[in-house]
């Protein structure tokens, strides 16, 4: 916590949300990057918001002395956190276990499989398996750079990244699907047997039964995809948030934007730059974050009108 009061005391210091899930509307867990281009310092903060009063109170969970890249939560008291250098963090309750980087590629991103377990990616198309602390690459059939995951089962999920690459996983093994594609695929999602696979020139592919159609147009790139209460939202990186109507991204909610599209079974978290939106379905919170130590976290207006 110490380098990022440091950081706040700079008049450059910049802060960023780089991830936010939450498992009801009365909390939300944030993850925070900050840095100073002066003093040529990084920091990242992993914060608990408790949103049961007007006036948001908020908590340290865990701080590092690097840049955040990504968080993924098991439940609301187990979070894994990863920093830049590969780190990857587990928060269960007031303890926190850093495994040490067993590579010198830039990991992008990681899946929980479960409790001991996760598969990370990145770069070359790295894929490794992280079990009891010991990192093991797995063979991808790639070197293109992997951008996103997801999978929702330990025995099931989706890679993709450059040129068109989309992986799958069964469990032990990662295979190519060959698609007729050299788009760069940013963010991948599967639901029912149907893949979402958003790219960055605003379109997106549907994959199902073998066939795969396109779809689209967002004003900006697709950054995000997910499913909520049965539907699917794309997020990008302008307008905000868009529903599918069969081969037409419709705008829906406007965010200023979407980078991340987080769901859980009753919330939706939306993160873009220093935002946080909640969405359950019905209603919406708005939370801005500020590089202070007095209000790092503050519930704002809704400045949107949802359509």
């Amino acid at each position: 916590m110490e380098e990022a009061r440091e950081l706040f005391a700079e008049t450059d210091c910049w802060m960023e949300v780089r991830d936010a899930w939450a498992f009801c509307m009365e909390e939300v867990f944030v993850l925070l990057d900050i840095a100073s281009e002066q003093v040529d310092l990084q920091a990242s903060l992993f914060v608990r918001v408790d949103l049961r009063f007007e006036a948001p109170t908020w908590e340290v969970l865990a701080s590092f002395d690097f840049s955040a890249t990504t968080y993924r939560p098991l439940s609301p008291d187990e979070h894994w956190v990863l920093t830049s250098g590969g780190h990857l963090h587990e928060i269960r309750a007031d303890q926190m276990r850093s495994h040490q980087a067993f590579t010198d590629l830039y990991l992008r991103g990681f899946e929980i499989l479960d409790d001991r377990t996760a598969l990370l990616f990145g770069e070359d198309g790295a894929v490794f398996r992280l079990e009891g602390g010991e990192g093991t690459r797995l063979d991808s059939e790639t070197d293109e750079e992997l951008l996103d995951a997801h999978c929702p089962r330990p025995d099931a999920g989706l890679f993709c990244g450059t040129n068109g690459t989309l992986l799958v996983w069964n469990g032990t093994s990662l295979s190519r699907v060959e698609l007729d594609e050299d788009a760069e695929f940013e963010t991948v999602h599967q639901t029912n047997g149907t893949i979402l696979l958003g790219i960055g020139d605003g379109s997106g592919r549907v994959r199902s039964g073998g066939e795969t159609i396109r779809v689209g147009e967002a004003d900006g790139g697709v950054q995000s995809v997910t499913t909520f209460k049965g539907v699917e939202y794309w997020g990008d990186d302008d307008f905000g948030i868009y529903a599918r109507e069969g081969e037409t991204l419709v705008e829906k909610f406007e965010t200023g934007g979407a980078l991340r599209l987080n769901a859980t079974t009753d919330v939706l978290a939306v993160s873009n730059g220093a935002h946080v939106f909640l969405f359950d379905g019905t209603s919406w919170i708005q939370l801005h974050a500020t590089p202070s130590c007095e209000a790092l976290i503050r519930r704002v207006e809704l400045d949107f009108t949802p359509m």
